[in-house]
């Protein structure tokens, strides 16, 4: 991915979830650090947007990052649909890369819990 459009999805992240994602936990953390995990849950309810068509208000209260989420960054339960979203994610301020094998470890395990 481009410079470009990394600025563009960083972009849309912060107008859609500045005021709606929680951040209290990581108050204690640097600034660069919070706007990564900003950006991560951010994406986490950009997913669960996507895949539900839900507001974005109920899309950021799905979010379950934090340090106890067993790699479940978000949940959501459609109700209508009957399906139970879990979503894992992070952002890369390069662009590229994959989920590491501790991450997918982890969302297994949260899985199972």
């Amino acid at each position: 991915m481009s410079v470009i459009h990394i600025r563009q999805i960083k972009s849309s992240l912060e107008k859609a979830f500045t005021s709606l994602i929680d951040l209290e936990d990581v108050r204690d953390k640097s600034k660069t650090e919070q706007e990564n995990i900003f950006l991560s849950r951010g994406v986490a309810a950009l997913a669960i947007k996507i895949l539900t068509d839900i507001p974005f208000e109920d899309a950021a209260s799905s979010v379950t990052d934090g340090w106890h989420d067993n790699g479940l960054d978000a949940v959501y339960y459609h109700n209508t649909e009957r399906v139970l979203y879990l979503v894992q994610a992070k952002w890369k301020q390069a662009g590229k890369g994959t989920i590491e094998r501790g991450e997918a470890q982890k969302f297994i395990k949260g899985f199972q819990d």
